[in-house]
């Protein structure tokens, strides 16, 4: 019953706490260190019971005094989870405390501290990595070398003429048995502990792994949702369109008929960007070079002097995010509105430039000429500019305007590729 309740209070006291990491990589080397440390404490506790009856000081005071250190490191790790500071301490006394074994007594062939040398290096290896393993296992290596260098020929001579007991014979081969065994449990716990790490990995992956494959039909579905959107967006405002140009068959006087048409177009612009959504991929961005291609040559195309009129589109931008499109796109529809009306000269084929590129600043630019003589953009009551200054001001840009030796609008405002709006 005793010895039952015994057992119990010694499994429990060596329990490893959880750490409680996501690193799985961490709590593998936590884990590790601790199982180390704590059988170590141990197993130097039995190898110094061993010296303590044959009372070897030169053995027990290092065997004892590394007990200890691995105890108190064992206890550290599990009450802070640091194992790499608590271990390169450890292995750093264990490492003093064998040089001091080794040389302490010169007569004896001292195999086992060749052995537990084996075993710090490999202890380092496993807890502190390749850097400091090679380092520990340089300096055993070195030690090993000095001292049979030069007490080889003295241990034989005094071993021939003292040779060991039986005790002594006994308690050698009793450490050499607790030494092997120690590097049997390190390769085994190794491996346990690599095969716990690789379960986790295995599970952590196959949550990952539907984590993926839920937010993959999330934003499949989604993706599908906006194409649906963008659609009905743009059948609705086709509708608009319609009506609108129906409304127009009813009028007669000019003026109003021109206004009801440029307020079509201002709608066609707007259709044209949900259209294009609904045909691309990336709902973040737009095609720049094939939407106002697009937008362009449908309003040339619509004008009754089209073949007189040259349309040259320039970008050194390929996408930007969609916020800034519409107002960009209702002031070229404006802006081209205008060079259909105003800029063209009698004899005089009409050129229309727009150029779009970043700076090196981080800015975009957009340039909008033509080879025309606009009326001045700062009369009253033109609806147009007063929507181009407002645009620009939507989109934080600053505008320039110039009428000689061409017309020419210049825009300068932030990248929207670099820029975060409210909202988005």
């Amino acid at each position: 019953m005793y010895i039952l309740k015994l057992t119990e209070i010694i499994k429990n006291y060596f329990k490893i706490p959880s750490l409680h990491n996501d690193d799985i990589y961490e709590e593998s080397k936590y884990i590790l260190t601790c199982k180390l440390f704590g059988y170590l404490s141990v197993a130097l506790f039995v190898i110094s019971l061993v010296n303590t009856i044959h009372f070897t000081p030169t053995k027990l005071i290092p065997s004892g005094l590394v007990s200890i250190a691995c105890f108190i490191s064992f206890n550290y790790i599990k009450k802070t989870g640091n194992y790499f500071t608590s271990s390169l301490i450890s292995n750093i006394i264990g490492a003093i405390l064998l040089i001091v074994s080794l040389h302490a007594n010169p007569q004896n062939p001292h195999i086992i501290e060749g052995l537990w040398m084996i075993n710090s290096s490999f202890f380092v290896f496993l807890t502190l990595g390749k850097k400091y393993g090679l380092i520990f296992t340089l300096f055993h290596a070195l030690n090993l070398v000095f001292y049979y260098f030069f007490y080889t020929g003295y241990q034989v001579i005094y071993r021939f003429h003292n040779p060991n007991d039986f005790q002594d014979i006994v308690g050698i081969c009793i450490s050499i048995t607790i030494a092997f065994l120690t590097f049997i449990y390190f390769n085994w716990i190794t491996i346990s502990t690599n095969i716990l790490a690789s379960k986790k990995l295995e599970i952590a992956a196959n949550v990952l792994k539907n984590q993926f494959e839920t937010i993959s039909k999330q934003n499949e579905e989604k993706s599908v949702m906006l194409k649906e959107i963008h659609h009905r967006v743009k059948n609705n405002l086709q509708l608009i369109i319609s009506l609108l140009r129906l409304q127009t068959r009813e009028f007669t006087n000019p003026e109003t008929i021109a206004q009801f048409e440029d307020a079509v177009n201002r709608i066609v612009t707007i259709s044209l960007v949900h259209e294009k959504m609904y045909q691309t991929e990336d709902f973040s961005q737009l095609d720049l070079q094939e939407y106002f291609s697009s937008l362009g040559n449908d309003m040339i195309h619509s004008h009754r002097e089209s073949q007189q009129i040259e349309f040259q589109l320039f970008f050194e931008v390929e996408k930007i995010k969609l916020k800034p499109i519409v107002p960009i796109a209702l002031i070229f529809n404006e802006l081209i509105s205008n060079s259909l009306k105003h800029g063209k000269k009698e004899g005089v084929n009409l050129t229309i430039h727009f150029h779009m590129k970043t700076t090196e600043e981080g800015n975009l630019d957009f340039t909008y000429s033509d080879n025309g003589m606009w009326k001045n953009p700062s009369r009253e009551n033109s609806f147009g500019l007063e929507l181009i200054e407002a645009l620009s001001q939507q989109i934080e840009a600053t505008m320039t305007f110039s009428s000689s030796p061409k017309t020419e609008f210049h825009f300068s405002m932030k990248n929207p590729s670099n820029k975060v709006y409210v909202g988005q």
